[in-house]
Parts: C-alpha cells; structure tokens; sequence
C-alpha cells in the first residue's frame, strides 16, 4: 500500500497518480460460461504509471446503478492480500440474489484509492437470451397478471370492501343528512330558522340610556342663560363685547411720568442735575479739560524725561541674567539629562529598554547581537529593537517579549542567503524565525538563496505565535521557494503584509501545516516553474479576509489549495493563470471551507477550474464571484453549497443551489 506524506513535491505526484488511476482497472472476458448464482467472478488489469504491477493489494468493490453518484447495490466487497501478477487479478464477488436487476456499475477500491470512472458490467450471451425469454416460459407469475395485460389487480366488489366509513355507505359520496330541527346547541336568535341575524330589541328594552338621550333624540337638553351660574361680570349683560369700559380716573397706582395724561416725560433743568463730572459742569460737550504733563503724578520712571525711550541700564547693572550669558556671548554650556547622551553639540535620546540597531552609530550594527543582549525581557518589561535603514545580512531568530521594528518596508532589509533544509522538520532555512509574544514590522524581509540550494523560506513559525505587521517578504533562488512557513500548531497573526515569490521550482506564498493563522489585508503573488500556490492550508484552520491572492507561470497554478483543511475564507479575490492546469480554489480529502463574498478566476492553458473539490470535499460558498472556463465549480466525490453566486463557466453534479447567476445576470440552475 502507498503512504503519502503531505507535503508539496508528495503531493504532486500523489495527483498524477490519481490521473492514471482513473483507467487503471478495466474487466477482462470471462471465457467460461456457468450457471448464474449470486456469485461470479470478475478478472481485471492493475497498472501503476501505465506498467503491470505485481504484487498482493487489498482491494474492495461496490456495485452502483450509476456511472457516477447513485445508489449503491447490496455491501461492499474487502478482499485482503489479493495476488495480482503482470498486472491481472481475478476474484470472486457475490453482492446477493436480485442485485443484476438493471444496468450496473462497478467501483474498484485499491487500498484507500478509490479508481475511476466506474466498470460497467456487461451481459453475457446467456444473459441476453434471458432478456428475449416469451412470457408463456416465465414462471411464478401472479395469478392477477397471468392473463398478460398490465391492468393490475383483477376487480374488487363493493360488497366486499369492509369498514365503509358511515357517510359513504350509502354508495355516494356525501353525508347522511341531518334535520334543522335535529341539531342542537343552535343560537336562540336563529332558532326561528332565518338568517336575518339578531331578533329586534325595542328601544324601551334598553336600560340604562343616558339622561340627554331620554327624550328620543341625540340633541342635549336647553338650558336657559339665566339659569347658568358662575358668568364673568362682563358678560352677564348678555353680549360679546368683552370687558366694559374703564375711566382712566378709576386707574389706580398711574406712573408719575404719566400722571399728566401723555406719554413723555417730565423735564429737568441742567441746573438741577447732579453729581454731574467736573469737566463737564460748563456745559458742553468738548470733553475733559486740558492737563499739564507736569500735573501727572505715577509717571513711570523710563518716562520721567519727557521722551518715549527708557534710560541705559549698564550690562553690569542688570540683575537676573541667565548664568549662560553672564560671559557677555551668547553662546551656551551643553550637558546631557536624564534619559539623554552628547556627542559634541549633538543631544541622543535614550529610552529605558530600547536598543538601537545602526550600521553606525547605534548600540549594535547586528539585530542578533541585540536581542542576544537581552536576558530580562518580560509580560512587564517588554523591549524595542529599532533598527535604521540598511541592509543587515545575518539570520535573526525573534525573542519574546520583544519588538523588532524598523525605520519602514524597503529602508530597513533583513538578507540571508542560506537555506537547503526541508522545513518541515528543520528550520535552517529560514531568514527569520518567529517567538511567541514577539512583534515584527516597518521592515522587509528576504531569504536570496544561492544555486542548487533545496529550500529559502522568508519567515518561519515553528509552535509560536507572532505579530507581523508592514512587512514586505520576498523568496527567491531555492528549488522550493516559501514566503511565510506556519507548522506545529503555529497561530500567527499576519496584516498588512506582501509577499512575493517570483521564481523557483516550487513557489509557496504562505503555507500552514497543523496551523491556524490568521491572514488579512495581505497581497500574495508566486510563480513557480512546476507548481505555484497562492496559500497552502494542510490540516489547518486559517482565517483569510481582505487578502489578494495569485498563482502564475506554473505548469500547475493554485489560488488557494486546502487538504483536509476548514479555512474561513471572506472578501478575498483570487486568480491563477497561464499554466497548463489552474485552480482558483482547489479543494481535497474532506476540506469544508466557508468561502463568503470571494472573486475567483482561473483561466488560460488546458484546464481552468474556478473551484474544484476532490474526494469528499464539500465547501460551503455565498455571495461569491467564479469564473472557470472549464468549470466554474467542479465536484469529484464531492458536493458544494452555492449560494446567490455569480458562476461564469460550466457546472458539474454534486450540488446544492439558491439564488445563482451567469455573467449575464440570468438565472442559473444546478445540475
């Protein structure tokens, strides 16, 4: 049997066997002619890439009445250790008495492979014959049929029909019929038979009339003006005039100034005003009166002289001066604070647990050497390495508790031209490799890997879960090219990130293996000779939003590939293009991912999928945009949910739709 280890190169080749699996197995004649048991026996071929295999399989067959999807008829056939030589095997299958009713498909599993297209069983000559048999030589017909029509059921009498229900034994089909008089619980004001409705009530029935109703009509009783009480004075003389008249002579409390019958105001002669202003007291309007300069008392003493400018105070005389410019220059004494270092006149800023990376002039020229300085580093004391701008060649190995942060994306380079380990078990590869609790941003991270060299892998995240934020990743020069590699449970957040792949064999933006990242705002491009991957999830729990995702030059291009992988995956657009097979999503082995509100497009070369799902695959997708010039969305042994989904491209069985569209907004059925 084969094992697949789930990695990158294993899993290609693991696809292409798929591929020839498809036509591997095909029935052989069986030349002897038996009697026809339950049981028969099946002869076929086994080839693996297209040569006889030799050797002892578990092999296990199912019979369905469908090429593909269908019921299955009777159980499965396991069969352990079945010898196969030059590639033939024969064995005995028995799927029960009736199981070869219609026309039958048999399913091939080698091992846990299961091959298709399904082996449709053929006849035999005998069975051919039997299908021709005249009705006069079958045997054990029903006595009902024996007459050869298809009526069915010979007559059945009336008479004989038991538990009749009571209102149909009378032979038709309504009720017996029930007298008015018959029925009881009848309302009295129908009792007399008519449908009028209530009896009629005279008025003099009804009890309790309002008083001004009594009299029979709706009006209210009159009464007289002078039997009202409680009127205004001014109007118990009957009119609307409003108030009577008023004397200004009964006007009481008149203010004096009106107290001569008009509006002004009695007048008050100059003479008798007072406490009038000195200078005003002769009676005009020209202001104050003139003032000597020599009346004025307080002058201040800079004026005392009669002019506007202030005496000379002698620079000995002066008090208070600043002991800086008591030298008489103006130049100034420099010593450093707290917190602060001097380098001739120039002041450096030194923070409490900040470290400074520079080429020159800062604590280290080397981010390792840096964080190796740190031993205290803690939930409580936390670090900053800034590092300036340039290009630091060195391998850096992050450490908790700590930020790493440079002067921005393409100003501050961490280069490493190593790599050759696999980094599924190794993690020499990397430039940069990942700590809990730690940060990295405003920076750019490479991994140029020299001729010949396996692998270069930019960031790599072995159990730990680091922030990565503004920071730009490019791979480059190994035969397997990984932009961020995510194993072991690993559970990064990643935003705002761009990650560049631009040549190898193999080209992985971001991979995740048992891991569950979280990935936004983050653009991903990779090209690969052989395979491209946009993002890579194998046993995982990704959650993708706001990402930009594309796979190119490839001979095999993937947007986004999951292998028994249950991604979130919401407002992502993703394209592959211009390899022979491209994928926008590809989808195998019971990956369920929520795709929701996602552009795909897969096109160019021989084979463009939108989605694809392989082997019990079932995403569920909404509110989505797919285009596949060979299938929008593409179902092997799997099934898809689709919802209110524009899908430009053929469509395959295996799904479920609501609320679907073309290209042109008409509406779209399933098969």
């Amino acid at each position: 049997m084969r094992k697949f280890i789930p990695h990158i190169p294993t899993l290609l080749v693991m696809v292409l066997l798929f591929g020839v699996s498809q036509v591997l197995a095909r029935p052989q004649p069986n030349a002897t002619p038996t009697a026809l048991p339950s049981a028969f026996t099946y002869q076929g071929q086994l080839l693996d890439a297209g040569q006889p295999t030799d050797g002892s399989y578990d092999l296990t067959f199912r019979l369905y009445d469908a090429l593909s999807d269908g019921k299955q008829i009777g159980g499965a056939v396991a069969l352990t250790g079945v010898a196969v030589s030059q590639g033939i095997f024969t064995v005995q299958l028995d799927f029960g008495p009736g199981a070869f009713t219609d026309a039958r498909y048999l399913e091939i599993q080698v091992g846990t492979t299961t091959l298709s297209p399904r082996q449709p069983i053929t006849p035999a000559p005998a069975a051919l014959y039997a299908a021709s048999v005249p009705w006069s030589g079958v045997s054990g017909v029903p006595a009902d049929l024996a007459d050869g029509d298809n009526v069915g059921m010979t007559s059945v009498s009336w008479g004989d029909i038991s538990n009749r229900p009571a209102g149909l034994d009378d032979g038709d089909q309504d009720t017996t019929t029930i007298p008015w008089a018959n029925l009881t619980d009848v309302p009295t004001d129908l009792a007399d038979g008519d449908n009028v409705g209530m009896t009629s009530v005279s008025w003099s029935d009804i009890t309790n009339i309002p008083t001004d109703l009594a009299d029979g009509d709706q009006d209210t009783t009159t009464i007289p003006w002078a039997n009202l009480t409680g009127v205004p004075t001014d109007l118990a003389d009957g009119d609307n005039v409003g108030m009577t008249s008023v004397s200004w002579s009964d006007i009481t409390n008149i203010p004096t100034d009106l107290a001569d019958g008009d509006q002004d105001t009695t007048t008050i002669p100059w003479a008798n005003l007072t406490g009038v202003p000195t200078d005003l007291a002769d009676g005009d309007n020209v202001g104050m009166t003139s003032v000597s300069w020599g009346d004025i008392s307080n002058r201040p003493a800079g004026l005392d002289d009669g002019d506007q400018d202030t005496t000379t105070i002698p620079w000995a005389n002066l008090t208070g001066v600043p002991t800086d410019l008591a030298d008489g220059d103006n130049d100034t004494t420099y010593s450093a604070g707290v917190g602060m270092t001097l380098n001739g006149t120039t002041f450096n800023v030194h923070y409490a647990q900040v470290i400074v990376v520079a080429q020159s002039g800062g604590d280290y020229t080397s981010i390792q050497a840096a964080l190796d300085s740190i031993t205290d580093a803690g939930v409580g004391k936390p670090y900053l390495v800034y590092v300036a701008p340039g290009v630091y060649e060195e391998r850096v190995t992050m450490k908790a508790y700590v930020t790493i942060e440079g002067a921005g994306e393409g100003a501050t380079i961490i280069r490493w031209s190593g790599g050759s380990t696999n980094p599924l078990s190794e993690s020499g590869s990397a430039t940069l490799e990942g700590a809990n609790n730690a940060t990295l941003r405003h920076l750019s991270v490479e991994s140029i890997a020299g001729a010949g060299t396996a692998y270069a892998v930019g960031i790599h995240n072995n159990s730990v879960a680091p922030t990565i934020s503004n920071v730009t990743v490019t791979v480059s020069g190994g035969n397997f090219n990984y932009g961020i590699h995510n194993i072991s449970s690993s559970s990064p957040t990643i935003s705002n990130v761009t990650i560049t792949i631009p040549s190898g064999s193999v080209s992985v933006g971001i991979f995740n293996y048992a891991a569950s990242p979280t990935i936004s705002n983050v653009t991903v491009a990779a090209s690969g000779e052989i395979n491209s991957y946009g993002i890579v999830s194998y046993y995982s729990t990704p959650t993708i939003s706001n990402v930009t995702v594309t796979a190119y030059g490839g001979t095999n291009n993937y947007g986004i590939s999951n292998t028994n992988a249950s991604p979130t995956i919401s407002n992502v657009t993703v394209t592959a293009s211009g390899g022979t097979n491209n994928y926008g999503i590809f989808n195998i082995f019971d990956s369920s991912p929520t795709i929701t509100n996602v552009t795909v497009t897969a096109s160019g070369g021989t084979y463009s999928y939108g989605i694809q799902n392989n082997f019990s695959a079932s995403p569920t997708i909404r509110d989505s945009a797919i285009t596949g010039s060979t299938n929008s969305v593409y179902n092997d042994n799997s099934t898809a949910k689709v919802a209110y989904s524009m899908l430009n491209g053929p469509l395959s069985t295996g799904m479920t739709c609501i609320g679907n569209y073309n290209v042109n907004f008409a509406s779209v059925t399933c098969p």
